[in-house]
């Protein structure tokens, strides 16, 4: 994340106050809310863009707790203690785990506003689950290396190391599955992509496995490897690697189209203490003005496509979900299915990935 220009900061804490100070505002409403999230800048960019204008707006004072673990949690409500939070912020694979264990209430859907809730896309509006926000995975270069005019357009020049040479980077797998940038790059179409064909997934991923240095579990040391000219183009978070470019490493490009989209999600106990207020504050950050303040803070997607009529357009093209771009979403469906081998294919991709590294696939 990053607070980038002074321009965007502002813009984002207009919104908010704009919003937090609507003659509709009430402060009748009163209580608490604990919310389970992380620290950082996406910590600060929730503080900033949602926790303090939903306290404004109706009174609630909220806790955003700068660590979580739900395991633990799971446990205190197993042995019949309340969780230490109200909302998890979390994957969709947690989400759903939770949710089939009965741990997790039903979102309440009827207090959103209906014309914020018919905005979303429906793959966001989950039983288990809020998806409030997405970041992607795209394609990150070196403009020194690949100026304007020879530059990375697509998944396939990301393994064309012959007319642009150079190392490339990647996470691994057990940290960040990307199995579909290899299939794009084969000229599989996006709506064919699911069900994954892993087989020549990990075909395509050893073609290029020389041109890889390392494959890092930080996100962080991913970033760093473009930064110190490791790496001439990785697959990366674009939102991390923008706080790199707002930081001053002008010499950083990003490719938004074709890039995958992540959708993270509030999920809330079902035996929240503060259930109600957890309800409010979900149907409050679906809202057009929440999503854009927090979207412009983090350099993440807004789920809203109405928060792009308060975002300016030079910040929008900092955004994955701009409708600029030609981004599409990680079907979390397909990873939390049946492999047919008793495990989920997110976990078959794991011990095939455990294989490959070690060289005995």
């Amino acid at each position: 994340m990053t607070w980038g220009p002074g321009k965007v900061f502002a813009s984002a804490v207009w919104i908010c106050a704009a919003f937090s100070l609507s003659p509709s505002a009430s402060l009748a409403d009163e209580g608490k809310l604990v919310i389970s999230s992380w620290g950082g800048n996406w910590g600060k960019s929730i503080q900033l863009g949602l926790v303090d204008a939903f306290e404004k707006k109706t009174g609630i004072k909220v806790q955003l707790l700068s660590t979580q673990d739900a395991a633990k949690s799971k446990a205190a409500i197993l042995s019949g203690n309340q969780p230490p939070e109200d909302i998890l912020d979390t994957t969709y694979t947690t989400g759903y785990t939770l949710s089939r264990d009965g741990l997790l209430a039903d979102i309440d859907y009827s207090k959103f506003d209906q014309k914020s809730l018919a905005a979303l896309p429906d793959y966001v509006k989950q039983k288990f689950g809020f998806g409030y926000g997405q970041f992607a995975i795209g394609i990150c270069y070196d403009k020194k290396k690949f100026p304007a005019g020879k530059e990375p357009k697509t998944w396939a020049d990301f393994w064309n190391v012959k007319d642009f040479p150079g190392k490339r980077g990647m996470l691994a797998w057990p940290e960040e599955r990307t199995p579909e940038m290899g299939l794009l790059a084969d000229g599989v179409a996006v709506k064919d992509l699911y069900p994954l064909d892993t087989k020549a997934a990990f075909k395509k991923l050893e073609a290029l496995k020389g041109d890889i240095p390392t494959f890092p579990t930080s996100p962080s040391v991913l970033s760093q490897m473009l930064v110190d000219r490791q790496v001439a183009m990785e697959a990366c978070y674009t939102h991390r690697v923008q706080a790199l470019i707002d930081g001053g490493v002008s010499r950083i490009g990003i490719v938004f189209d074709g890039a995958r989209l992540q959708t993270q999600y509030f999920t809330v106990w079902k035996n929240a203490p503060n259930k109600e207020n957890a309800m409010k504050f979900l149907a409050f950050v679906a809202d057009a003005a929440p999503q854009a303040a927090w979207a412009q803070i983090g350099n993440t997607g807004p789920v809203n496509p109405q928060a792009f009529d308060l975002i300016p357009k030079d910040i929008a093209a900092k955004l994955p979900t701009s409708p600029a771009y030609h981004t599409w979403p990680k079907d979390d469906q397909w990873y939390v299915g049946d492999a047919g081998n008793g495990k989920t294919n997110e976990e078959s991709l794991e011990e095939q990935w455990s294989a490959w590294s070690a060289g005995n696939q």
